[in-house]
């Protein structure tokens, strides 16, 4: 069932204040979306711009005050048995995928959700989770 079109709209507005407080360098509306037990954020896409959004959006999250703040970096990563929705690009990597996983830079899906359990319940050292610490973090759990 869709919700109706005034939720929508609320969802498009929002969207585009964060958009426009980032893109000018003001924060005040992005600082709004965080309370103190969850934050919505999100990226665009572009390289710089995005790199900038990125980047700000992450130390606004350190800054908040949260007990733990953990920024994940995954690279390649193979997709849930039985998952829907997969792209193509996601196709394109799977021959490189045992390759990149032996070189540390891939995981899959239950990796990153076993990790991130992980990091709840007994944190990390650092802020970046790389592909790396990801399968470590998995085996920890």
């Amino acid at each position: 069932m869709r919700s109706n079109i005034a939720d929508y709209n609320a969802v498009v507005e929002a969207a585009s204040k964060f958009t426009r407080s980032v893109a000018e360098g003001n924060s005040k509306y992005a600082k709004e979306l965080f309370t103190e037990d969850a934050c919505l954020f999100g990226f665009l896409n572009g390289k710089q711009f995005w790199l900038q959004v990125k980047s700000k959006t992450e130390a606004e999250i350190q800054n908040k005050g949260f007990k733990r703040t953990f920024g994940f970096r995954p690279a390649i990563m193979k997709w849930a048995k039985g998952q829907k929705h997969i792209q193509t690009m996601q196709y394109l990597f799977l021959p490189f995928y045992p390759l990149m996983r032996l070189m540390g830079q891939a995981n899959n899906m239950k990796e990153i959700a076993l990790s991130m359990l992980t990091l709840t319940r007994d944190g990390y050292h650092k802020f970046a989770i790389d592909p790396k610490d990801i399968t470590k973090l998995a085996k920890d759990f």
